[in-house]
């Protein structure tokens, strides 16, 4: 499963300019990090990126925030990039993570599980359980994206928020709860912060487009 990922991804970042901009507003981890880890309120020293592309979230992000960071991604040329701007970084794949368990606080990604095809969530979110010993935090888009680099499709999961709620019950975690997921209620509390140059979107929309969840080990 890992080669068709590695062989799509490379394709993108070697001749497409996938990710190729330095700019932070190219990047989904400031909306991550003020619709999910910030209003979470986890605390975590270490975190592990999972498609982390070019290393710009954990040089910009993470890393002023004192954390321990280190990345993973399928494409090799985006994993060179990364490791030209200091990021401790490896070609890998999420649904085969080369670290041991329970090697982070946190496991997280964003707007990278609706990349994966359907067959590959299990294993995937398994992968992120075992080697996280506190947390494991996604942002998830929901909807399509459209075939911009002539490759096709590339979001290949594209459930609604209540089907990603059924999915991550039907793994039966025992030794996990969700701790934080967008509701209503905290949707107003937060959407001035994640929107803070425009109006945001009303929860509905939000949440239409949108899934974020942090789970948290009970034991």
């Amino acid at each position: 499963m890992t080669k068709f990922y590695e062989e799509l991804y490379e394709e993108l970042y070697s001749k497409h300019g996938y990710h190729s901009s330095n700019e932070l507003k190219s990047t989904h981890y400031d909306a991550f990090l003020n619709c999910c880890l910030h209003p979470s309120q986890i605390e975590y020293k270490s975190v592990l990126d999972v498609g982390c592309s070019t290393g710009i979230g954990i040089k910009s992000f993470f890393e002023p925030l004192d954390k321990e960071c280190k990345g993973i991604d399928v494409s090799k040329t985006a994993i060179d990039r990364a490791i030209e701007r200091g990021v401790s970084a490896q070609v890998a794949s999420i649904t085969d993570i080369p670290f041991d368990d329970n090697s982070f606080d946190l496991v997280c990604s964003t707007d990278v599980i609706e990349h994966l095809r359907p067959e590959d969530q299990e294993k995937a979110h398994r992968e992120c359980f075992r080697t996280s010993r506190k947390y494991v935090a996604h942002k998830i888009v929901n909807t399509l994206e459209g075939n911009k680099y002539g490759v096709g499709p590339l979001h290949l999961t594209c459930w609604t928020h209540e089907k990603w709620m059924e999915f991550f019950e039907s793994l039966n975690l025992e030794d996990w709860k969700l701790i934080y997921t967008i509701t209503p209620e905290v949707w107003d509390e937060i959407k001035h912060k994640v929107y803070w140059m425009k109006e945001p979107p009303a929860y509905d929309k939000w949440i239409y487009n949108n899934t974020t969840v942090v789970f948290e080990r009970t034991e």
